[in-house]
């Protein structure tokens, strides 16, 4: 039996509800089949780490499932004492850049230690710092699993702003201590990178961030019959506002809130990473853009993890400048009636 969480919160009766899939679930025996989607309620003992499940019958929250005690399969669990760490890895041989302690979407560094929660694979990564490759943005790791999956690989970390760092983990892994195999250039995929935003960002420290001041218009490249404005607040420069409408009509279909967490450049590229103030929190958008002149631009989206090989001129959407500075007027930053 092995289940990846999918999400959890809290219910009413302060238990908490867990949505899972089962990986294990077999397709070559419909008969052996369960639901491939769980619901699940667990209550957690603060003092001991003990946790009391109970899982549902099937995927919705309400079949056979009645508390953290009652339900159609109910299950015990006992926090596992942490097995000790290698030799090699416990007298804190290296540390991680102090830049980089702190918070991050999904990732948290404290000194000699990374704890990287992976929303592809639902694994729980603990990795510590075993050395660091001289001269280089490379780090010598052994890395630990939620199940006691163990190996050493190397990293690669990038400090793009004071909110946003990329990583790349290596493609290759050892039981061994090898940081001049795990480290060659060619264990890496140059262009593809983990990126992650700041959490708790410290007042003063996100402002000036976004790349654009002004207002910009433009056209959205697949649907010409609708306009698109983008334009920065004087009052908060970190703030990015964008806005879909009828080009005719004026009707406005969709307005977005972008706080910038910083921007840099690779080659003529300029790379802006946002997180939505619109939508649930946690939404993070990256941004490729092309500065033709301070009267044009041209932008497109570039995923989670700001993907490279996007080619904005050809891809993107242009837009021209319309006014230098945006005015300082009340703005709200809740979507108005969208229209499909």
């Amino acid at each position: 039996m092995n289940f990846d969480c999918l999400a959890n919160w809290e219910a009413p009766s302060g238990e908490n509800y867990l949505i899972m899939v089962d990986s294990t679930n077999d397709a070559r025996h419909p008969s052996k089949q369960k639901p491939i989607y769980r619901c699940a309620l667990y209550k957690e003992d603060k003092i001991k780490g003990n946790i009391q499940m109970a899982i549902s019958k099937d995927s919705t929250c309400t079949n056979e499932l009645f508390n953290s005690s009652y339900g159609y399969e109910v299950f015990h669990l006992e926090s596992k004492p942490e097995k000790v760490w290698p030799i090699e890895v416990t007298f804190g041989i290296c540390t991680f850049p102090k830049w980089m302690h702190g918070e991050w979407e999904h990732l948290k560094v404290r000194g000699d230690t990374m704890v990287y929660r992976d929303r592809t694979s639902f694994k729980t990564y603990t990795i510590k710092c075993a050395g660091i490759v001289e001269d280089s943005d490379k780090y010598l790791v052994f890395s630990r699993t939620q199940c006691d999956e163990e190996f050493y690989s190397c990293i690669r970390i990038a400090n793009r702003s004071n909110n946003i760092l990329e990583f790349q983990i290596g493609r290759n892994t050892s039981k061994d201590k090898d940081a001049f195999t795990l480290c060659l250039d060619e264990n890496f995929e140059g262009d593809t990178w983990i990126t992650q935003g700041r959490q708790n960002i410290t007042v003063g420290f996100s402002s000036g961030m976004c790349p654009i001041t002004g207002e910009y218009t433009g056209n959205i490249p697949d649907a010409t019959n609708l306009c698109a404005k983008l334009w920065s607040d004087c009052r908060a420069p970190e703030l990015m506002y964008y806005q879909v409408s009828h080009c005719d009509s004026e009707e406005v279909y969709e307005e977005r809130e972008y706080q910038c967490l910083g921007h840099w450049r690779e080659g003529n590229l300029l790379y802006t990473y946002t997180q939505r103030n619109d939508v649930a929190p946690g939404t993070y958008e990256c941004f490729v853009g092309s500065i033709i002149t301070d009267m044009s631009i041209y932008i497109k989206e570039a995923g989670g993890h700001c993907q490279r090989n996007i080619d904005p001129l050809r891809y993107g959407m242009q837009l021209t400048k319309k006014r230098p500075l945006y005015s300082c007027i009340e703005r709200s930053t809740t979507p108005r009636h969208f229209h499909k």
